[in-house]
């Protein structure tokens, strides 16, 4: 195995690498994905077009069918930009800083798996989320409809514009979060950490359910733009004064 590839882009190119041979090899294991990649990148280390091939290479192994997974997946930092995961089992995974941008995650299994800092924007997140760690993370127009985030940690998380209508957020940390934009119609947020979150054009309904202690300063804060529905129009200090409900 190669301990240490000279340079970023190869490095790089190894992530990429290691995220395609997942796709292709999802029972192997994920020490020898690892090996791989890195063999394949130093080898070709001579200034080859890698990221674009291995980019195409996502692409042709999207219809990859995986009726189970590798324990302890590892796909830190992979690129897998516009990747079909539809049902992937990703219990646990490991894939902070990972490049999953339109990614196809629907009715994936994400429970407890590590998303810092994880580009997920305009993904298909219709998944479960429950007790992930997002922390950090661009969830930026993603369609989280119906999603399960229950207990995720959502600190500091880019979800502004995002899809969220009859998510289930209780029990969330989304302190510092930007939910500038998004869609909570009909969304689950009980429990749920609001502090220094930005609720700015945030869209919600009757059906929401808001954390006791910030529900009646949002609707002072809203404007009912149709019968039952209501948008946030000012910045809100949502921060706690009291305990969440």
């Amino acid at each position: 195995m190669v301990e240490n590839l000279e340079n970023d882009d190869l490095r790089r190119a190894a992530e990429v690498l290691r995220g395609v041979l997942y796709l292709a090899q999802p029972k192997a294991a994920p020490k020898a994905l690892t090996s791989t990649a890195r063999a394949i990148a130093h080898r070709a280390g001579d200034g080859s077009p890698l990221d674009r091939a291995a980019t195409e290479a996502v692409g042709l192994a999207a219809s990859v069918k995986r009726s189970s997974r590798s324990a302890n997946v590892d796909l830190t930092g992979a690129a897998l930009p516009g990747a079909d995961l539809f049902g992937a089992d990703l219990r646990g995974a490991r894939l902070s800083r990972a490049n999953l941008s339109r990614a196809n995650l629907f009715a994936a299994d994400l429970a407890g798996a590590d998303l810092v800092r994880a580009n997920l924007s305009g993904a298909e997140l219709n998944a479960d989320l429950s007790g992930a760690n997002l922390s950090g993370a661009d969830l930026s127009g993603a369609n989280l409809s119906g999603a399960n985030l229950s207990r995720a940690d959502l600190t500091a998380t880019a979800l502004n514009d995002a899809d969220a209508r009859g998510a289930d957020l209780s029990g969330a940390n989304l302190s510092g979060a930007d939910l500038s934009g998004a869609n909570l119609s009909g969304a689950d947020l009980t429990r749920v950490d609001l502090s220094g979150a930005n609720l700015v054009r945030t869209r919600w309904t009757r059906a929401t359910q808001w954390p006791g202690y910030a529900a009646q300063r949002l609707l002072a804060l809203s404007d009912e733009v149709e019968p039952g529905v209501f948008l946030v129009r000012g910045e809100p200090t949502a921060d706690r004064t009291g305990g969440p409900a």
